[in-house]
């Protein structure tokens, strides 16, 4: 595999993990804004989902590996790991953003 291709690779992740990544800030601004009515929740939401999609690239690579069991690895899977962890290095970007320009996630400022 050439550099060029593990390079495009990366970059093809990173543009499906904006699906993940939307969701789950989607999901966070609706429960945090409708479901308790602050958006000091959003900070706590989106490092949650982040935590979600690591332990999940996390799982589909022990599935992948030998480690668990002595069998030959099941076809699939690494790409989705490797978008689940582009999904939750935005998330982390989205946080820190959000925490330092706006607050959210800082203090109880922000309300419904």
């Amino acid at each position: 595999m050439s550099a060029s291709s593990r390079g495009g690779s990366w970059l093809r992740a990173f543009a499906w993990g904006l699906i993940p990544t939307a969701i789950g800030v989607g999901v966070s601004l609706a429960v945090a804004w409708w479901g308790y009515g602050h958006l000091y929740y959003m900070g706590t939401l989106l490092p949650a989902f982040m935590g979600v999609y690591v332990l999940s690239a996390w799982l589909i690579y022990l599935r992948r590996s030998t480690y668990l069991l002595a069998r030959s690895r099941p076809p699939g899977g690494a790409r989705t790991a490797l978008v689940l962890l582009c999904s939750a290095l935005q998330l982390a970007l989205v946080s820190t953003a959000l925490y330092y320009l706006l607050g959210v996630g800082a203090g109880f400022r922000f309300t419904s």
